[in-house]
């Protein structure tokens, strides 16, 4: 694939003492990576990147708790990516696995005060299955 750097944030032990969670970024030789950082354990990790052409921007990866509404920890990630990247730069780029629908991420983020400047791209769908079908 051609990517010569990642950083990643450990995967934490699951419930039945598994693998879960747990978050990587890779790039090109071509990327400036100034820095790296892991924003919340096992939930979210973040580059620093440097262009010519913008500046310094951050790009964030997250893996959101499936099958718990959005509140507690999930909170918590969201609010470890915002304040992260911003400590970054004005300019961030999330991605990853929300575990909540859409409108359930924007209506969080702007809860948190972190709506206004966002915009929010996600499936139609939650990607988790529990007792009540997808979140």
């Amino acid at each position: 694939m051609g990517f010569v750097g990642s950083f990643f944030s450990k995967a934490l032990a699951g419930a039945k003492g598994g693998a879960s969670a747990g978050v990587a970024i890779a790039w090109r030789r071509s990327v400036n990576v100034t820095s790296m950082c892991e924003l919340y354990p096992g939930r979210a990790a973040c580059i620093a990147v440097r262009s010519r052409h913008i500046g310094t921007w951050s790009i964030a990866c997250a893996y959101a708790v499936p099958c718990i509404r959005p509140r507690g920890e999930n909170i918590a990630v969201l609010k470890a990516l915002a304040e992260g990247t911003e400590k970054i730069s004005n300019a961030s780029l999330w991605g990853g696995d929300f575990n909540m629908r859409p409108e359930q991420l924007a209506s969080v983020l702007s809860a948190e005060g972190q709506g206004s400047e966002r915009a929010v791209s996600a499936g139609l769908g939650g990607t988790c299955r529990c007792a009540e079908g997808a979140l």
